[in-house]
């Protein structure tokens, strides 16, 4: 037997994050995570499923999509600079820094299909499945875990360990805020990592509480876990955004849980009162799903128009700045896993005002304006006094209602 294991990452998720101009979470997650493997000595394989196949891919091949993808996520591209110029211009800040833009083309993977990829496969698994060769199979990103037989297969193919890491069970505890189909799928990754894993990772102890809990509910056991926080992967060499107009920042995909939509009312009555002295908000992610009403009031609301704007794409540079120069992140979401906006806005000295969650107050390193995800009130009250002299008062309002 070899001195270690035999270490698979599955890289299933980045592999099909290689056109995407800019990551979420866990795209950051599977990034560092392949970097760390690229480091490894001994014996590594890089492995992906689509559909029904699975392949393994080059090592070189890795390499190269790392590179990429931390090039492209953190100087970003055409359409990211694009957003950038539109924002500094709705907030008046004149023209973004000049960046040198990623022109790197996302390298070319080896596919299933190709023979190249049959025959490294193949040998792969040849020497994978020899029992002497002990191995750990590493997944970080919850992809196909809900795949009937997935990881028994590994175990009973390679005699592989299985090591995971599971970032949140929220489409099984809040349905409500995913698509159709969802909790199911996600019931049977959990299912799935209860039965098989040898050890799992998670986020935050308030992630582990869930998986426990749910784990009992199932009257399945819970393997050994261990508690890993995220760390903020924003750039803090950067020039904080300069508005020549109070403005706040919420980062994250535009889906329900997030509840935009609090925001945006709250907005509506701040803009009926305060009318060309509105403070504006910017919203830094893409669209999700299941929003046809937030969604309409970003594009409808004539009160909103001059008040609000979408920020999706934006560089790690140019998001770094934008949270810095913000009087303040807002996250009033329902529920979270996490909260690596409210990290990353702290690193960046940056005030956080966020909902009354037991995972933020775990996750943050400095208090923090805590408030309902109902309280409308609340929110506009305490948004309004982070509208006037930034360099006294906007920064000591997180002990507002202490």
């Amino acid at each position: 037997m070899s001195d270690s294991p035999a270490f698979v990452l599955d890289v299933s998720r980045l592999v099909s994050r290689a056109d995407r101009p800019s990551p979420t979470g866990i795209d950051r997650v599977e990034l560092e995570e392949a970097g760390k493997a690229l480091r490894r000595t001994g014996e590594v394989f890089f492995y992906a499923t689509r559909g029904q196949r699975s392949w393994f891919l080059q090592r070189e091949q890795i390499a190269a999509l790392t590179s990429t993808l931390q090039e492209r996520w953190s100087k970003g591209t055409e359409e990211g600079a694009k957003v950038a110029r539109e924002l500094y211009a709705f907030l008046g800040a004149g023209a973004p820094p000049s960046e040198n833009l990623s022109a790197v083309e996302a390298p070319k993977l080896d596919g299933p299909r190709a023979p190249v990829s049959i025959l490294r496969s193949r040998r792969a698994d040849s020497y994978l499945s020899d029992s002497a060769n002990a191995v750990t199979y590493r997944n970080v990103s919850h992809h196909h875990l809900d795949k009937d037989g997935f990881l028994e297969g590994l175990k009973e193919r390679w005699g592989a360990e299985i090591d995971l890491f599971w970032h949140d069970a929220i489409p099984i505890t809040f349905p409500e805020y995913s698509k159709d189909g969802d909790a199911a799928k996600h019931e049977k990754r959990l299912r799935a990592l209860l039965r098989s894993a040898d050890r799992v990772e998670v986020n935050s102890e308030a992630t582990h509480d869930e998986l426990t809990g749910l784990a009992e509910r199932f009257g399945l056991p819970v393997p050994p876990v261990s508690v890993t926080p995220l760390s903020a992967g924003l750039p803090t060499d950067i020039e904080p955004l300069q508005a020549n107009r109070p403005y706040f920042i919420c980062v994250g995909t535009i889906e329900p849980r997030k509840n935009h939509g609090l925001l945006l009312q709250v907005w509506r009555d701040i803009a009926s009162e305060l009318g060309a002295d509105t403070p504006a908000l910017v919203l830094a992610g893409r669209r999700g799903w299941m929003n046809s009403d937030t969604f309409a009031l970003i594009d409808r609301c004539p009160a909103l128009r001059d008040h609000v704007f979408e920020a999706p794409a934006l560089s790690d540079r140019a998001l770094a700045s934008a949270i810095a120069g913000a009087r303040a992140l807002l996250m009033p979401s329902f529920a979270e896993g996490f909260g690596l906006p409210i990290v990353e806005a702290e690193a960046l000295g940056t005030p956080v005002v966020a909902s009354d969650l037991h995972v933020f107050h775990e996750v943050s390193n400095s208090p923090f304006e805590a408030v309902s995800p109902l309280a409308g009130d609340r929110w506009r009250e305490v948004i309004i006094s982070f509208c006037g002299n930034k360099g006294s008062t906007l920064r000591g309002a997180a002990s507002l209602g202490s």
